[in-house]
């Protein structure tokens, strides 16, 4: 698979903030995406955004790629958490940001287990 240039979002027009998750190889963040739906600065989208935390592990960010790709070559699809775009134009320092749209209620898991008596 390769990767659609498409996709590229301008990395000055995303705004970090702060943590929502954690694994062994990334993380994911809260942030501010500036026309990421639109196209244009009239509109701040809320994000999630993965990347690596250890930018020198190359494994790590190849994985991170890898799932890129996939994501590009799957489409949006209403039951799937949907890529929005990505920041790659550092790559080579060991930046890679993923942007993904953000869910409010949290990871699916937590999700279920806290509203388990609610579900039939």
């Amino acid at each position: 698979l390769s990767y659609d240039k498409r996709w590229e979002f301008p990395r000055n027009r995303l705004r970090l903030g702060k943590q929502l998750g954690v694994g062994c190889f990334g993380r994911v963040v809260q942030a501010e995406a500036v026309g990421i739906n639109d196209g244009t600065e009239n509109y701040v989208s809320t994000v999630a955004v993965k990347m690596v935390r250890d930018r020198t592990n190359l494994a790590a960010i190849e994985g991170l790629v890898g799932e890129l790709k996939i994501l590009i070559h799957s489409g949006a699809h209403v039951n799937i958490v949907n890529l929005l775009g990505a920041c790659t134009k550092e790559i080579n320092r060991g930046e890679l940001l993923v942007i993904l749209e953000y869910c409010p209620f949290g990871n699916l898991r937590t999700f279920i287990i806290n509203h388990r008596d609610t579900f039939v």
